[in-house]
């Protein structure tokens, strides 16, 4: 299946030339006229007041993309709430609950800041701050617009906004670029990983979009391993080593850079469907192809550490290794703090 998934994406951002699949694009871009219709239905409704919007007695913070996965909400939303925490605030976090790995995840991360699961975020928040929460992050809140946010933070993967910009199925994107206008932060990820003048070509395309809003600049940096138990070692001990990745996230080439910046010695990649819910098959087959490649440790992301630490794993259970990846702001990041500051104080005048 992971193989099936990145020949669908590999045809949704137009990568490589191949004539024979013109009629699976037409059928495609039929398809997203029908999505784009909606959206666009969707959000009138909520300009023209048909769709209300409830607004909550403590700032919302929302972080969100515009793109089907694979941009960093989930760090980046872990990112603003440590910012929140170090602040003397007690935030809360609300998620829909699409991945119950990452829900585990922020848990995981942050066990001292509530997570709040549900569809309904109106409902989510007004529980948080029954809970004495005074301020609230909404991962994967760009496109939920039930509850009035704050600040609007917006993360756009580089790499898309370089391709093919259609809508969904056609193309990546959830919504069309000029609904950027919407956002007060947006910040770009994946800038590091391609030249300066495809560099300069994307920010002056998002540039001619969200004129006057504030722009940054992010990367996902690697910070440590750890082991099953979640016991962290350094990165250290896993450079020059031979290690087979194991992911099933939407990004599995941003992966396999940040492991390979990290010295790792790669001998293969067995890529599942994002969100993939691993069975005692799995481990199975991930074992025997950790076998046959002759490398030292299994790696994997965090996310995928969180489901596969619930199986059995026998021997592989001393192989495995997560790489833990943080978000870091490397341009902008005095005006992302700035925006924070200035939504608490605003409340609190």
């Amino acid at each position: 299946m992971g193989d099936l998934r990145l020949w669908i994406t590999g045809v949704m951002k137009d990568e490589g030339a191949r004539p024979a699949l013109l009629p699976l694009k037409w059928v495609l871009w039929a398809l997203s006229l029908l999505y784009g219709a909606g959206i666009w239905f969707v959000d009138l409704a909520y300009r023209r007041g048909f769709r209300k919007t409830t607004k909550v007695d403590v700032p919302v913070i929302s972080v969100g993309n515009i793109t089907a996965g694979g941009t960093g909400k989930t760090p980046f939303s872990l990112y603003i709430v440590r910012e929140l925490a170090g602040r003397g605030c007690r935030p809360a976090i609300l998620t829909r609950g699409y991945g119950r790995d990452e829900d585990k995840m922020l848990a995981g991360e942050l066990p001292e800041v509530p997570v709040v699961v549900g569809r309904d975020r109106v409902k989510s928040a007004a529980y948080a701050v029954s809970k004495g929460c005074d301020v609230l992050v909404m991962d994967d809140g760009f496109q939920h617009r039930a509850l009035e946010r704050d600040l609007d933070i917006v993360l756009v993967d580089a790499d898309s906004m370089a391709g093919n910009t259609g809508l969904l199925p056609r193309g990546p994107f959830r919504e069309r670029i000029s609904a950027l206008s919407r956002a007060d932060i947006v910040v770009v990820t994946g800038t590091s990983e391609m030249g300066e003048a495809q560099r300069n070509t994307v920010l002056s395309r998002l540039g001619n979009v969200i004129s006057g809003k504030l722009v940054a600049e992010s990367i996902r940096r690697p910070v440590s391993l750890s082991d099953v138990s979640g016991k962290n070692t350094s990165l250290g001990n896993a450079k020059n080593k031979k290690v087979l990745l194991v992911s099933g996230i939407a990004s599995p080439g941003s992966f396999e850079l940040i492991a390979g910046r990290c010295g790792m010695e790669l001998t293969g990649h067995m890529v599942y469907d994002d969100h993939h819910a691993y069975t005692a098959s799995d481990v199975e087959e991930i074992g025997g192809r950790f076998a046959a490649s002759g490398a030292d440790n299994i790696v994997v992301t965090k996310k995928d550490m969180v489901k596969l630490a619930e199986l059995e794993l026998g021997v592989l259970r001393d192989k495995i290794l997560a790489l833990n990846v943080d978000m870091d702001i490397v341009r902008g990041k005095e005006s992302v703090l700035a925006g924070l500051d200035s939504v608490l104080h605003s409340q609190g005048s």
